[in-house]
């Protein structure tokens, strides 16, 4: 019983849509000559006249047939008679529009258009699945809800029950946006291009709708269009702007994706392919044999000591072992914690805000000051800067203390080495990813990332990623770190010898260059009038993009940061190299209270600079100047005094727990992997996400599951077996070229080596230089 009537309803609802577009036929001709409330009069004869004769019709049937099937029989009948008189007035009019008589749609279009009305006539299966795979007006409007994406596997499989092999089902997303009549370019959350205070709309609905009419100058909605495979995109839009011819209402075609679009590998897509199971397999292989009885405990075997380097069983026991006491174990805890803060920000960053329900709840949270501690990631990344500097100058110094030479060429090598591998893979995995599956959005931002990086691959690679500023070359935007950090890395070594050849003096300087620099960068802002840090409640997606490249990548604005975890690294060493250890000040401690302050205040700034837009233009400034240095150094007391401090203190207890290990070494991977996971996740689903606060947080859990277990395949079957077979063959051997000797007095001058280089072995333990986590 529950059943039938389940189909019963599903049946009136078929009816009532196909109502609606024979009563918009029916009236069109009439509705330019009686007003509306006449219109509206009549209205109610029509839809007494059409539940008559549908009455009728249904009575008539069930009084000359008393069986079960009864009532659908009848239900399919007054379809019948319903499909045959829509189908007459719209072929009617198609034969008398220019989509046919001036073929502006193609002959395979037509062909396929008209089995479909002819499969309608019939009630074939597939027909109807075309109809209802397709979205729709959603309900929620008035909270931002203006996508719907239909039914994306019903639409690609409808052609599956059409006798015709020939027909497949075509799904294609449509977007819509309204012209807001403003020449306005830079619109903000707070700006009201319609104010109704004081009109008749105040206490209406208009209100409410009209509200937030800028975000369609740049945002549009999407909806979902099912048909026949035989109409190209290029026939849809034809068709499109033929139906829709509304002032100021634009729709656009953006994608039509169909099974077939799945099935096809390029050259380079193969390749690629090929090359990550050569490597799955040399690595499975090395680690099944590495753990056969017959080369158990075999070091001796050079081809063994190979295997035993890249196996999957001996790998992970590295990952899991504890750091030593010079590995800084509380920065693993600081850096797992960061990476996750930025995982939580970027699922807010990457989401196409117009394609989840209630959308408008994403703009109210955006003056939730309490929110901006945990989405507002965007000083986090200076934290990444400060650890990398502050790890490089440590092993650096340590290095020049005991042997008081370096050579640069090795260390740089050492650096790319370390970064190469993996961010080759992830470069390598946005060209295949796009044909290892389908979605609503898959083609707006999965292809988006493919045509950037065909164009721009060789930037990531080369570390210049950082220096584009064309807003449609985001291919992987977020290795724009990476590139930073490694420019930032070839500068460090003049400030690491300044301060090993000059010390405290050096110190001196730096420090008083880098508040000059923070006050040339705050000048700078000033006069250009940006944003002091990325806002959330810009409108326009790509001017944050934009933003980004002006105020957030550039190297130079993260120098700060750099020359403070130098300086901190220096310190360290310092302390640690002196016995007895010399005693801080007793206020020392009490700098948690200002370290603590500086970053709660430098985070919920954000929240300030989005609520309060006009905030003087100097305050902006001074913020965007020296928010790194107050934040650099807070980070710095906290890192300097968990490695000052022995065990007992509850913060350096926290941040050095093992549990921090394991993932700390996972840290650049993951780094490199979530947003192509999110990415992925985006493009991939089916239905709209109910925008709030509990989803997103589901969100970032996801995420960072699919992450975490991704960097670990990354990490064991790439990152490190490649670093172990450097550092086995080439980071333990002894090179000539490229060696700097430098004395820390007064009178002593660099001198480069330059001759030939000479390889030869060495059983000194190879220097790791970290690391970008």
């Amino acid at each position: 019983m529950m059943m039938s009537k389940a189909y019963k309803i599903s049946f009136e609802m078929i009816l009532f849509i196909w109502f609606l577009l024979f009563f918009t036929l029916t009236i069109q001709d009439e509705s330019n000559k009686t007003s509306i409330y006449d219109s509206t009069s009549n209205l109610r004869t029509h839809i007494e006249q059409f539940g008559q004769a549908i009455s009728s019709e249904y009575w008539k049937t069930l009084t000359k047939d008393k069986s079960i099937l009864a009532p659908w029989i009848a239900y399919s009948s007054i379809l019948n008679q319903i499909n045959n008189a829509i189908i007459d007035m719209t072929s009617e009019s198609l034969m008398q529009s220019d989509l046919i008589t001036g073929q502006k749609i193609s002959i395979e279009c037509e062909q396929s258009m008209t089995d479909f009305l002819m499969a309608l006539v019939r009630q074939e299966s597939w027909a109807y699945r075309v109809i209802d795979a397709s979205g729709f007006i959603s309900s929620g409007i008035l909270l931002g809800t203006y996508t719907n994406f239909g039914d994306f596997d019903e639409c690609l499989h409808a052609g599956e029950s059409s006798p015709n092999e020939n027909i497949n089902g075509q799904y294609c997303l449509l977007k819509y946006h309204a012209v807001v009549p403003t020449n306005r370019t830079h619109l903000i959350t707070q700006d009201l291009i319609f104010n109704t205070t004081g009109t008749s709309l105040e206490s209406t609905f208009f209100a409410d709708f009209l509200r937030y009419a800028h975000y369609f100058k740049v945002r549009q909605g999407r909806t979902a269009l099912c048909l026949p495979s035989g109409c190209s995109k290029k026939d849809l839009q034809t068709i499109v702007d033929h139906l829709v011819q509304i002032d100021r209402f634009i729709v656009t075609v953006d994608s039509c994706q169909t099974l077939a679009d799945i099935e096809h590998f390029t050259p380079l897509q193969i390749s690629i392919l090929v090359i990550f199971i050569v490597i799955t397999v040399s690595v499975v292989t090395a680690t099944v044999i590495e753990t056969l009885p017959l080369w158990h405990n075999n070091d001796q075997n050079q081809w063994h000591f190979f295997l035993r380097r890249i196996s999957i069983k001996h790998n992970v026991i590295a990952l899991l072992e504890s750091p030593s006491a010079e590995n800084f174990a509380s920065i693993n805890g600081i850096r797992v914690l960061t990476m996750f803060w930025l995982v939580y920000g970027h699922a807010y960053l990457l989401s196409v805000k117009e394609a989840f329900r209630s959308s408008t709840r994403f703009i109210e949270s955006l003056f939730d000051m309490k929110m901006y501690l945990l989405f507002n990631a965007w000083p986090a990344v200076d934290i990444f800067f400060i650890m990398s500097a502050l790890l490089h100058s440590y092993h650096l110094f340590k290095l020049l203390q005991s042997k008081q030479q370096i050579n640069i060429l090795r260390i740089i090598l050492n650096r790319i080495i370390r970064l190469w591998p993996s961010l080759w893979l992830i470069v390598a995995l946005i060209f295949i990813i796009p044909n290892l599956g389908q979605g609503p959005l898959w083609s707006e931002m999965m292809e988006q990332q493919v045509n950037s990086c065909y164009q721009s691959w060789w930037m990531i690679i080369s570390f210049t990623a950082n220096l584009r500023s064309n807003t449609k070359n985001l291919c992987q935007v977020h290795t724009w770190y990476l590139s930073a950090e490694f420019q930032l890395f070839l500068l460090s070594f003049l400030f690491i010898f300044l301060i090993y050849r000059f010390g405290k003096r050096a110190i001196i300087g730096m420090s008083f260059c880098n508040l000059l620099f923070c006050t040339i960068i705050s000048i700078y802002f000033y006069i250009k009038r940006f944003h002091p840090t990325i806002l959330f409640n810009q409108i326009d997606e790509m001017q944050m993009y934009r933003e980004m490249f002006e105020i957030y990548m550039p190297t130079y604005l993260h120098l700060t940061p750099y020359l403070v975890g130098i300086v901190t690294g220096y310190l360290l060493v310092t302390y640690k190299s002196q016995q007895p250890s010399p005693r801080m000040p007793r206020f020392f401690p009490y700098f948690w209270i200002p370290a603590i302050l500086f970053i709660l205040l430098i985070i919920i700034s954000g929240y300030v600079f989005t609520t309060y837009p006009q905030t003087p233009m100097i305050i902006q400034s001074l913020y965007a100047g020296f928010h790194r240095l107050a934040w650099s150094l807070s980070i710095a007391y906290i890192i300097f005094f968990c490695e000052i401090t022995n065990t007992g203190h509850l913060v350096k207890d926290f941040l050095s727990s093992r549990i921090f290990t394991p993932i700390s070494k996972l840290c650049y991977s993951i780094y490199l992997i979530h947003f192509i996971i999110t990415w992925v996740r985006y493009a991939y689903a089916r239905q709209p996400l109910v925008f709030n606060h509990y989803t997103m947080f589901n969100e970032f859990i996801i995420n960072s599951v699919y992450s975490f277990c991704s960097a670990l395949i990354i990490y064991l079957l790439v990152e490190c077996p490649f670093a172990n077979v450097y550092s086995t063959y080439i980071g333990k051997r002894h090179w000539v070229i490229g060696e700097i000797r430098l004395k820390a007095s007064r009178s002593d001058q660099l001198t480069i080596n330059t001759s030939t280089a000479v390889i030869k072995d060495n059983n000194n333990k190879s220097m790791t230089v970290i690391e970008m986590k």
